[in-house]
């Protein structure tokens, strides 16, 4: 059961990368472009950018480590 489940992972991984070119970028790319992202929306108390990590799991994932996104709060 867990060789299927991480083969299943892995069919839907490459399905997105398939359907979505965002998924091709490094992640520095898209910690980069998170924080663009946050500093153009950041208000005071507002977390609106926090949005983006209800995505995918990896987008989640990079929100949560990288640590100049928490800065603009």
């Amino acid at each position: 059961i867990k060789r299927m489940a991480e083969t299943l992972h892995n069919l839907k991984t490459c399905r997105n990368s398939l359907v979505a070119p965002v998924y091709n970028l490094p992640t520095e790319i898209l910690a980069d472009i998170f924080y663009i992202y946050a500093s153009a929306t950041n208000t005071l108390f507002s977390l609106r950018w926090t949005s983006i990590m209800l995505v995918c799991r990896t987008w989640r994932d990079i929100g949560l480590s990288t640590a100049s996104l928490w800065s603009c709060i």
